[in-house]
């Protein structure tokens, strides 16, 4: 019981730390923009943008992760885009690199540094019923450089593709370059996956 205290003490610190932080940012500007009212655009399109990530890249600048409607697939796919301290694209585009070449339907990105200024991304993919209702959900992941590179392949690695819903992905950091990923199974299952 100590240690838990001890640990809840530590969290309020924090808590506390954050807040006070945050407080003494009222007169914050726009760092990216050259009109400080104006917010540096991630991704430009007339799309419908959700379920954004963002990390830090080590050098200053971020890493930040989406999904979007693919018009011409149909189909809801995860992009990624580099942004230097200044708030200068290093990769991505204006719309940002699509981490996978996935037809199907692709949501929930998380990601994490990968300790070299790139990133491991996490996603779902799953397929849509005639009630517009998710199936077949699965779990991929990506590996990309701090240059933009995809290391995993055209459509990633996956992680869990067993019957039934895979889905809602968390990952941190293994401190050793790698990750470790965690979902939701629909199956009620132990599933261990090593590399």
């Amino acid at each position: 019981m100590k240690h838990i205290n001890s640990i809840c003490k530590q969290i309020k610190l924090a808590i506390t730390f954050t807040l006070f932080a945050f407080a003494n940012f009222n007169n914050a500007t726009a760092q990216w923009s050259n009109n400080p009212s104006l917010n540096t655009p991630i991704a430009n399109t007339a799309l419908a943008e959700y379920n954004h990530e963002s990390i830090p890249d080590g050098s200053g600048g971020m890493i930040v992760v989406w999904a979007v409607t693919d018009e011409n697939l149909g189909t809801d796919v995860i992009k990624a885009k580099r942004l230097s301290a200044s708030g200068v694209t290093l990769w991505g585009g204006p719309d940002g690199l699509q981490i996978t070449n996935s037809t199907r339907n692709q949501a929930f990105p998380k990601l994490v540094t990968d300790g070299n200024g790139g990133a491991i991304i996490t996603w779902d993919e799953f397929d849509v019923d005639e009630n517009l209702a998710s199936i077949n959900a699965d779990v991929y992941a990506q590996r990309i450089t701090n240059t933009g590179t995809r290391l995993w392949g055209n459509n990633g690695v996956t992680i869990n593709a067993s019957p039934d819903n895979q889905n809602f992905p968390s990952i941190i950091s293994d401190g050793a370059f790698g990750a470790i990923i965690i979902w939701s199974d629909d199956a009620q299952k132990a599933f261990t996956h090593n590399d």
